[in-house]
């Protein structure tokens, strides 16, 4: 009987242990536009010595065929970005390693220009 409870405390060690090493909260902003669908997930760093890990994915919706590239510029309270991304099958996927504070964000702002186009997209989190 000693036995069980030693080796039922040394599992709930362990499973304490891997659960401190993995991350916090995870948050999604998601959006659409008449051309395209916009999802942004992260994982929330648990601690100061960590960072927040991002994905996002940029889905083109659009009626005709567009394999090209875009220009996207992102805005929120405390994040700043652009650049210029290759489609590839229609959608760019991309991420994103940072110390932004994500959970104070209730919306993020991304324009997209393409091909002589551009449009605007409100992401909310969910």
């Amino acid at each position: 009987m000693k036995n069980i409870s030693q080796a039922t405390i040394t599992i709930i060690l362990m499973i304490s242990i891997i659960s401190g090493c993995s991350k916090g909260e995870k948050i999604t902003f998601k959006g659409k536009s008449e051309n395209w669908n916009v999802v942004f997930d992260i994982s929330m760093a648990t601690n100061d010595k960590e960072k927040n890990e991002g994905r996002y994915t940029i889905k083109y919706t659009g009626n005709s065929v567009y394999e090209g590239k875009i220009d996207y510029e992102i805005k929120g309270t405390y994040l700043n970005e652009s650049g210029t991304f290759p489609l590839k099958e229609g959608k760019v996927e991309s991420s994103t390693i940072d110390n932004y504070p994500y959970q104070l964000e209730e919306e993020i702002s991304i324009r997209i220009i393409w091909d002589g186009k551009e449009e605007n997209i409100k992401i909310t989190k969910e």
